[in-house]
């Protein structure tokens, strides 16, 4: 896209010189031209937080040298040896996230099996009644 605004940005310049375009067409490809230059550096930024994301996933750290620009088809992931630990294995971020994400899938499913079993309650009240309080304002039955 960038190249593309560059190309008519100067189309746009030598119809001006020639008198065919007027200024404002000529600043609004200008300004185009400038927006999608300051969009490139968050793009390049983010293409390199996923590199290293996949780098962390991959096992491929610390990153201290750039991966080639062949694509993702090019990045291998490693086979996982069956003599590591399965404490090592578990401590993966990605592998704990889906951990917990299966615990609680699991407590879902728990819930909703409670809640088709009936319920039962029991409640209980204690009542005490006396006269004997009454008694007290008779004069002649104490």
């Amino acid at each position: 896209n960038l190249e593309l605004g560059e190309k008519t940005l100067a189309l746009v310049e030598a119809r001006y010189r020639n008198g065919v375009a007027d200024r404002s067409e000529l600043s609004r490809q200008q300004t185009s031209v400038l927006n999608l230059k300051n969009a490139v550096p968050p793009l390049e930024y983010q293409a390199r937080q996923r590199l290293a994301a996949l780098r962390l996933l991959t096992g491929d750290y610390p990153f201290t040298e750039e991966i080639p620009e062949a694509g993702l088809l090019a990045v291998q992931v490693p086979e996982i040896n069956p003599e590591t630990p399965a404490s090592l294995v578990t401590r993966r971020p990605d592998l704990a996230a889906e951990e917990a994400r299966l615990m609680a899938a699991s407590a879902d499913v728990e819930q909703a099996r409670a809640a088709l079993m009936p319920s039962v309650s029991l409640s209980g009240a204690v009542r005490f009644s006396t006269n004997s309080f009454l008694s007290l304002a008779d004069p002649l039955q104490t």
